[in-house]
């Protein structure tokens, strides 16, 4: 219980507006968020045809993958710092106050567990919380594009690391190493290696919502989309390229989501 109380009450001092943003400036600071530089440059963005002929000889590959295509160039014009991990429980409940995860299946309460049962919406929350205490917009989610060239870190294979389905255990959390283990819940953040920039579970763990609404490919609807694949999900649907699209109401035990930092 001490921890959490650490992360979730703060004294009441206030004295005028800048101990108003002093006290601010010190729970932004207390909440211990981590981010990474991400520089500017320039990917392609999607999965080649050469790319689906492979996932289809391994049965990787479906109708929800074609929103993957065409391959397009994309130009990152500005650098911006990511976080180097998924907000977690206790970041989430400091901020927020509250913990949607409780009494939820597939969840273990923990304070360096991804926080989840999150929707799109709840996210934006989170994030109009800490732009209050920072005083301007400094925090949003990524957009798609700057999601996926974080992701890939440099690289045209299907995951950062190459299109070795046989590595993905040492970077991610999914399906064959904890449904399948018998841990059907998402594990503490940072378990598992970084991509070559710094950045951890990327794959893996609880999908993350990203900034931008896009169609749907069936022509449902304009829906938020979400990245990254989760421990529900097998290898094909925990890759670098893959996209999905939900509700912005849509909350589950697997989804979750990291913040950007603007400055």
């Amino acid at each position: 219980m001490g921890y959490w109380v650490l992360f979730c009450v703060w004294c009441g001092c206030a004295n005028g507006e800048k101990g108003a943003q002093e006290e601010d400036s010190l729970r932004l600071r207390d909440l211990g968020l981590e981010f990474v530089w991400i520089e500017s440059g320039v990917f392609r963005m999607g999965t080649s045809p050469a790319q689906e002929e492979y996932l289809r000889g391994q049965q990787m590959w479906d109708d929800l993958s074609k929103t993957e295509q065409p391959v397009r160039e994309v130009v990152i014009e500005e650098g911006f710092y990511l976080g180097k991990y998924e907000i977690t429980q206790a970041q989430w409940a400091a901020v927020t106050g509250t913990w949607p995860w409780l009494q939820q299946e597939h969840v273990v309460v923990e304070p360096d567990r991804p926080a989840v049962f999150v929707s799109w919406r709840d996210a934006q929350q989170f994030i109009q919380h800490l732009n209050i205490w920072a005083g301007e917009e400094r925090f949003r989610l990524p957009t798609e594009t700057e999601w996926e060239y974080a992701c890939r870190a440099g690289s045209d294979g299907l995951w950062s690391f190459g299109d070795d389905k046989g590595r993905l255990r040492e970077y991610a959390w999914y399906k064959d190493n904890t449904w399948d283990a018998g841990k059907k819940y998402a594990q503490a953040v940072g378990g598992k290696k970084a991509n070559a920039w710094g950045l951890h579970d990327m794959y893996g763990n609880v999908w993350e919502w990203c900034e931008d609404w896009a169609a749907l490919w069936d022509g449902g609807g304009y829906k938020p989309a979400l990245r990254g694949g989760s421990f529900f999900n097998e290898a094909a649907n925990v890759r670098s390229a893959l996209r999905i699209r939900n509700d912005a109401k849509f909350k589950f035990s697997d989804i979750g989501l990291r913040v950007v930092r603007i400055k």
